[in-house]
């Protein structure tokens, strides 16, 4: 008769059966990923960068193997390499386009160890950093100013350094310290930095010689908790690395909506399918407006500020509801931007062709585009705050134009009232 199996032993069977079914089951997309200019997971045709790597899709989404990060012109932007489970692991190289190399050092497990280079733009050293992982902690080996003066040599002297938010390129905080044969000493001032880079004290740690801190003070003069050491506190990990380790992805993954968003991004990845946009009025003049809002709405993606741009997007509605055999002519396009246009006019589904109730008419449609000086539309106190703007419509710009001037004292008046905060 067979022996009984032990309560731990079914409990350790249960543990490797599932951890052989999530490796059989795990997806790995060893691809071509890209990035808009935020490190975000995009679409090719809005793409800043692209990742040579591989991605493993699971319950936990993670970067396994070699990694290479590139701009879209082709230049090496980082290079490095995650285990088989997704840490960190060995030397990471951050690199100005130029080639040069910006950051330089090694991890462990996701962990900073050793000593870790900063380099600026001129090739000069910037900062020579130890982080001891058994401490958790780090200390300045060597500094030098963006001006170029050495203000910290052989673990003594001072420093500053800029503390970026870990989900943005913003600036955060900025802190000054001192070290001295490699401990912390005297006074470390943290500044809080807004996006304009206004500063205002916000914290002050007191360290004696030996480097143990004595003491902390808020910028409004009360005394704070003794803070942690941890180099995590300080991100000088660079922003991207926890935006693309975390899997953050681009507005249009959520256009369908934000609970198919997760989906729309796994379809892009596994079968190059492209987001979607629904839209929810499918009568043909009201998914027509809709498309043209969607549009002003991305005119940051075109340069209309700083140049002239008259033109049209020209296309067909087919029965399958979305728009078909787009193209895009004019003054003041590049070749960029009529990507873009097209990308995003592709994404829209569940639109009725125009006709009868009983016939449906296949033809083109026409949406012109173009940038207009509107200082003449604005009060005077306010045509110094603005220039050019693009405007998208089913109207020529003449047309267009006209009916704006014919309206001028009413758009003024209009303009008067909601923005009084002007005066």
């Amino acid at each position: 008769m067979q022996q009984p199996i032990c309560f731990l032993t079914r409990i350790c069977l249960v543990f490797i059966l599932l951890a052989f079914c999530v490796n059989t089951n795990a997806q790995k997309i060893t691809d071509t990923i890209f990035f808009n200019n935020r490190w975000e997971i995009c679409e090719k045709p809005i793409a800043a960068y692209y990742r040579i790597g591989t991605l493993s899709i699971d319950s936990f989404w993670f970067y396994t193997g070699k990694v290479k990060d590139y701009n879209m012109e082709g230049r090496l932007v980082m290079e490095g390499e995650y285990s088989e489970d997704g840490y960190k692991n060995g030397l990471f190289q951050f690199y100005f386009l130029d080639g040069s190399v910006m950051i330089s050092g090694r991890y462990n497990y996701d962990r900073m160890i050793g000593n870790w280079q900063w380099n600026y733009p001129n090739k000069t050293i910037k900062a020579l950093i130890h982080f001891d992982s058994t401490k958790n902690d780090f200390r300045f080996i060597e500094y030098n100013s963006p001006k170029g003066k050495n203000m910290l040599s052989k673990g003594t002297g001072d420093f500053e350094w800029q503390l970026g938010f870990r989900n943005s390129i913003l600036p955060g905080y900025r802190v000054e310290g001192s070290f001295e044969n490699g401990k912390r000493k005297g006074s470390w001032r943290y500044y809080m930095v807004n996006a304009y880079k206004n500063e205002m004290l916000s914290l002050t740690e007191k360290y004696d010689r030996e480097g143990n801190f004595k003491k902390a003070i808020t910028g409004a003069g009360f005394y704070a908790a003794p803070p942690e050491k941890s180099y995590e506190d300080y991100n000088f990990n660079p922003p991207k690395i926890w935006i693309t380790e975390n899997i953050k992805y681009d507005q249009f993954f959520r256009k369908g909506g934000e609970e198919n968003s997760d989906l729309a991004l796994k379809r892009y990845l596994l079968n190059r399918r492209s987001s979607e946009i629904i839209v929810k009025d499918k009568k043909f003049e009201e998914a027509m407006l809709f498309i043209i809002r969607s549009l002003e709405s991305n005119r940051g993606k075109l340069e209309y500020q700083t140049k002239e741009i008259n033109g049209r997007i020209r296309f067909k509605l087919g029965d399958k509801g979305y728009p078909e055999d787009i193209t895009i002519k004019g003054d003041g396009i590049t070749e960029k931007e009529k990507e873009f246009i097209i990308f995003l006019m592709s994404k829209f589904r569940n639109i009725e062709m125009p006709g009868t109730e009983t016939i449906a008419f296949e033809e083109y449609h026409t949406i012109y585009m173009y940038s207009i000086n509107i200082k003449e539309f604005m009060p005077a106190s306010m045509r110094d705050e603005v220039n050019n703007d693009l405007f998208f419509s089913t109207m020529p710009r003449e047309n267009f134009l006209v009916l704006m001037r014919s309206v001028k004292k009413k758009i003024k008046k209009y303009i008067r009232e909601e923005f009084q905060f002007y005066w």
